[in-house]
């Protein structure tokens, strides 16, 4: 059976032809060694939920933490400019964190929701005849304006000033290069016109690779995983190569103290119902 499809990838529309995965052979592709690509983070990774349950810490140190537990897109679903359907606020160990009831995560899911139907609409109503250059602005504009929006209902929905800090902060880590897009950022930091544009490559590309790999995981998590991790490691290298030093302490201070997103909390299925997240300080 063969299908074609008209997919948007990474700023451009591809057309696909070929059979539907798995209806043809059973065998597995072997998974391709990715590029490397930008940063998601100063030190972004969560790992595969299990059915114990620990109370986050009470302090908030520097120590790099690591947060178990998914409530991530499906594997397929594509992201629109490193976006998902899928909230990331989702996560278990996020909205423990957070402190985020049950009532709050459905609010803000539900806002979520309706913005994202509006961003995905209007990503596809730019003008097919724009240039590459024009089309990236058009992006970033209408990403900028789903953040700001969506920011004002987290401000109604997170009322405590130390919790909606954390928000913000736990929010630029998991986008990691890609927070290097937003305004506060790049203010903050006083990057260069270069240097922004070096960035929003580096994260174009990691957004098209991690597309990839969440496809491949459910069926080759440890290759996957494995070529995730190095991948992350050589793209803070780059991403600290295009920073310079007081720019990478700015950053630091502003996304606060460190959360590691791992391969599982960004690649794998959401939660079964019941699964308990785990918080661990190292």
């Amino acid at each position: 059976m063969s299908i074609k499809t008209r997919l948007y990838v990474a700023g451009s529309y591809v057309l696909i032809t070929g059979a539907l995965p798995g209806l043809v052979s059973g065998q597995q592709k072997p998974v391709p060694k990715p590029p490397v690509p930008s940063v998601p983070g100063p030190a972004d990774t969560v790992a595969p939920a299990d059915n114990t349950s620990t109370t986050a810490p009470a302090n908030n140190t520097a120590a790099a933490q690591a947060v178990n537990g998914t409530a991530t897109p499906s594997p397929g679903e594509i992201s629109l400019n490193g976006m998902y359907q899928t909230p990331w606020f989702g996560n278990p160990a996020i909205r423990q964190q957070l402190q985020v009831t049950d009532a709050q995560y459905n609010k803000l899911n539900g806002f979520y929701q309706q913005l994202w139907a509006k961003y995905s609409q209007r990503l596809q109503n730019i003008d097919i005849r724009a240039t590459p250059q024009q089309r990236r602005q058009h992006e970033l504009e209408l990403f900028s304006g789903f953040h700001k929006e969506f920011s004002r209902n987290v401000d109604d929905v997170i009322t405590d000033p130390a919790m909606r800090e954390r928000y913000t902060q736990l929010y630029w880590q998991y986008r990691g290069i890609g927070a290097f897009n937003d305004p506060k950022v790049h203010q903050h930091l006083e990057l260069t016109d270069e240097q922004r544009e070096r960035l929003d490559q580096y994260g174009r590309e990691w957004n098209s690779q991690v597309d990839a790999w969440r496809r491949e995981y459910p069926r080759n998590r440890d290759a996957v995983a494995s070529q995730y991790n190095e991948s992350l490691q050589e793209i803070q290298t780059r991403r600290r190569a295009i920073l310079t030093p007081v720019q990478e302490e700015r950053w630091r201070n502003l996304s606060g103290p460190p959360v590691e997103f791992t391969p599982a909390s960004v690649l794998e299925a959401p939660l079964r119902a019941g699964t308990k997240p785990v918080i661990v300080v190292r």
